[in-house]
């Protein structure tokens, strides 16, 4: 059988994605629903000089610690989503397709704390829903904001318990503006993800101005229920009344009102999926008539990717309506500055010629960090900003933190960068709901918005894979194998099921937590040698760890199918030690770059593009931890 083409196989994962997507697809927690209609995005001219990033920066510091407790997680029926309470008795606005599968709800306070509650009424044509909880009163809450008070490109702040409820994390902060206003819906371009589906859309003054409905699957185009329509159906909702239109009748149709309002200067409009459509059945058919094959360059194929929008990066000034508009454009104009100083300090990491990474000077002996995964194992190099390219040595490795300090030999114009400070002080704390930017090689920034959560442990596992699960043996002397992963390292070393594992790395063993401590301590490629009882023959197997990273499932298949909607991600994005989620969406070779505030201070080094709504950066203070453990004593040789 003859093999594809690199370029035949992105194709043909181009028209199944393409088919896969134009589909209604409804997941427990969040409607996802792909617009028949391109939707325009901008904002006035008033409205964007209006704007000042610092006002904002202190509104929203001002109205987070009221707004946060009364973002709530609803399960419900097997599965989660995400209401808002908005009076002390615990009335809770939420989605429709997020309640009426159930009569009976668990509430769940951003604290953890757990309560009984129930469905209410719902209002199809805006996909509203109302709930109540029936204890516990009185229950902090948040204002509705009035009708008829949203304006097109006011800035909102997103919130919601994406994935269902994780008390390390609480409620993710996502920043965005309105890009369009119809009848019962409004359109955001903040980033949104399943059980985020019922969780509010805020103004600067802490009021609700929308209720999260879907998503498109370009990551900055979403749909919130209006909070006009919310008014409009108060009473029946609250008394109990289900509306006769269901929300699936009513989301998604494109369908733009005689209350519509658009930009006053709309950016370039997106194609249609009536014209996707037909640019994909052409290409089908040139395709087969000639055998299956479809001749189409590399700039061809990426102009038909950005058409389809295949892969976007919301937040990326490549692509994404959030880019292209006024309100970009002051955030780029602010943070102009902080590009031009830094610009000389940032590196590209390239390995068999193409960008794996970002590197980040930090010493004028030609010293650079970047992300240790993407460059383990492989060969290779750094272009700075002028184009020229040097060989690297890796000085150091922090596999819990994801770091690696390089080295360029013999290359006075890299000893010679402009450096970045490292050294904690309290200008920033990159506490949540901090607005940031990410920077990298060019005058704009690679991506911005705001501190979703403040720094907190990452899954602190080193992500050193073995590969079977284990029961104590009732005599409580080892640990039975009763599963081993398919291809795993164990089942690669010898591992049988069945086998008794008496001990690892020479300590004695006698329930699974400890195993899980022991191979935790190690990092992958290191070797766990395991003391085996097979049939009463005592064996020593040695295991090659794997990388859990590259081995673990999404926290759930409607991440996973949601993650699939956005550009490609890190291939670590999981078991850092410690670590900042911010909703810049940045590339995966652009970490390694670093994350600053309005004022230009470093927030912290990006370390991974994690999934659709967030991003991961190691705290400054813990990037300074580790150059004080490694490069001092480097810089003294």
């Amino acid at each position: 059988m003859r093999r594809k083409s690199a370029k035949e196989i992105q194709m043909q994962r181009l028209f199944a994605y393409s088919s896969w997507a134009i589909a209604h697809i409804a997941f427990t927690g969040l409607l996802i629903v792909l617009s028949c209609s391109s939707v325009a995005s901008g904002q006035s001219a008033e409205s964007v000089e209006a704007m000042d990033l610092k006002k904002i920066q202190e509104q929203v510091s001002a109205i987070l610690p009221k707004i946060g407790p009364a973002v709530v997680c609803i399960e419900a029926g097997g599965g989660s989503g995400s209401g808002v309470i908005v009076d002390a008795s615990g009335l809770i606005l939420t989605a429709a397709h997020v309640i009426d599968k159930s009569d009976e709800l668990t509430i769940v306070y951003p604290d953890g704390r757990r309560f009984k509650g129930k469905s209410l009424g719902t209002y199809g044509p805006a996909d509203a829903g109302m709930a109540q909880i029936l204890e516990g009163a009185p229950h902090p809450f948040v204002e509705v904001a009035p009708a008829d008070s949203l304006t097109l490109g006011q800035t909102v702040l997103a919130m919601g318990h994406p994935g269902g409820f994780d008390p390390s994390r609480g409620a993710p902060l996502r920043i965005g503006h309105i890009t369009q206003i119809d009848q019962n819906f409004i359109s955001v371009d903040a980033a949104l993800i399943g059980g985020d589906s019922g969780g509010p859309s805020f103004d600067l003054q802490g009021r609700v101005i929308g209720i999260h409905s879907h998503i498109n699957q370009q990551v900055d185009v979403n749909r919130d229920g209006r909070i006009e329509a919310f008014h409009l159906a108060w009473e029946s909702m609250k008394s109990g009344k289900h509306d006769e239109v269901h929300y699936s009748k009513a989301v998604g149709s494109g369908e733009s009102s005689p209350n519509t309002q658009q930009p006053e200067q709309p950016i370039e409009p997106r194609e249609k999926s009536s014209d996707r459509a037909s640019q994909l059945k052409e290409l089908a058919e040139q395709a087969k008539a000639n055998g299956g094959k479809l001749k189409i360059d590399r700039e061809q194929l990426m102009k038909l990717r950005q058409d389809l929008a295949i892969q976007t990066d919301a937040l990326a000034p490549t692509s994404g309506s959030r880019l292209r508009d006024a309100w970009a454009a002051k955030w780029n104009e602010t943070f102009l500055a902080h590009c031009d100083r830094t610009i000389n300090a940032i590196c590209k990491v390239m390995a068999s010629g193409r960008q794996v990474a970002l590197a980040t000077s930090v010493s004028s002996r030609g010293y650079w960090i970047t992300k240790a995964s993407e460059i383990k194992g492989r060969s290779v190099t750094v272009q700075l900003n002028s184009g020229n390219i040097f060989p690297v040595d890796v000085v150091a490795v922090d596999d819990n933190l994801d770091l690696a300090l390089l080295k360029v030999e013999q290359a006075d114009e890299a000893a010679n960068q402009s450096l970045l400070e490292w050294k904690a002080n309290d200008a920033t704390s990159g506490e949540k709901g901090t607005l940031c930017a990410s920077l990298g090689t060019s005058s704009s920034p690679v991506g911005f918005g705001v501190v979703s959560v403040s720094k907190r442990p990452l899954n602190g596992k080193s992500g050193a894979f073995l590969g079977i699960s284990v029961k104590p043996l009732d005599s409580g002397s080892g640990l039975q194998v009763v599963e081993i992963k398919p291809n795993s390292p164990a089942i690669r070393a010898g591992v049988r099921k069945a086998d008794v594992v008496t001990a690892a790395d020479g300590r004695q063993l006698d329930s699974a937590d400890q195993l899980a401590e022991i191979t935790a301590a190690h990092v992958p490629g290191d070797e766990l040698r395991l003391d085996v009882l097979r049939d009463q023959t005592q064996l020593s197997i040695v295991v090659t760890l794997g990388d859990g990273a590259k081995l673990a499932p999404m926290p759930g298949n409607r991440e996973q199918a949601m993650d699939s909607m956005t550009a490609k991600l890190s291939k670590r994005r999981w078991f850092f030690s410690t670590g900042i989620q911010h909703d810049c969406a940045i590339a995966a070779k652009d970490c390694g770059g670093p994350l600053v505030d309005l004022q230009g201070n470093l927030i912290g080094l990006n370390i991974a593009r994690a999934g659709r709504i967030h991003s991961y950066a190691i705290p400054r203070a813990d990037v300074e931890a580790f150059l004080q453990a490694h490069l001092r004593e480097s810089e003294a040789k």
